[in-house]
């Protein structure tokens, strides 16, 4: 399924390990891999997974995710930061979503290359229809895993993904 959230529990857990990875970049390409099989669905037409799920695909919606978190990265989550801080008034001063002016370019293409080879290997193990170098015939990696296993295994990356980035801003006195 396109845009599915578990893709973004192995990236919670990267972001734990891998403090200057930009989880915002690793979410947009997510997002980006996600339109293509989108697409396809409201076409009705088949296969789903064409080029942008290929390791050129992949890697082209990386870096186009970097590009834009490098540019629109901080204005957007300073706006997030407001729209949130209106909704839930509890919200304890330290704890904000803009906490950087501007995000690195290593850390933009950290997280945006990350995020699409990594949705692009989950998706390979589970659907035929994915190639990872182009091509005809499914990917070397597809059937290693089915999507019940894979799944929970996302969601349970995420869960302790949060855990460690919760105990880390904790032991840092909560003020990242």
């Amino acid at each position: 399924m396109p845009i599915l959230p578990v893709h973004l529990g192995p990236g919670l857990l990267l972001k734990a390990g891998w403090r200057s990875m930009s989880l915002l970049a690793f979410g947009l390409s997510q997002v980006l891999l996600g339109l293509e099989p989108m697409y396809y669905m409201a076409r009705k037409e088949w296969p789903l997974y064409r080029g942008m799920h290929t390791v050129y695909g992949a890697v082209a919606a990386g870096l186009l995710a970097a590009l834009l978190v490098r540019r629109f990265g901080p204005p957007l989550l300073h706006w997030l930061d407001l729209h949130v801080r209106s909704r839930f008034e509890a919200l304890p001063d330290g704890v904000t979503l803009a906490r950087q002016e501007e995000v690195s370019w290593s850390s933009a293409l950290a997280g945006g290359l990350s995020g699409g080879l990594l949705h692009l290997l989950i998706d390979a193990m589970i659907h035929e229809d994915i190639a990872l170098l182009g091509g005809p015939g499914p990917s070397a990696v597809y059937g290693w895993a089915s999507a019940a296993v894979i799944y929970p295994l996302c969601i349970l990356a995420g869960v302790v993904g949060v855990a460690l980035l919760f105990m880390q801003w904790w032991r840092l006195g909560g003020d990242r």
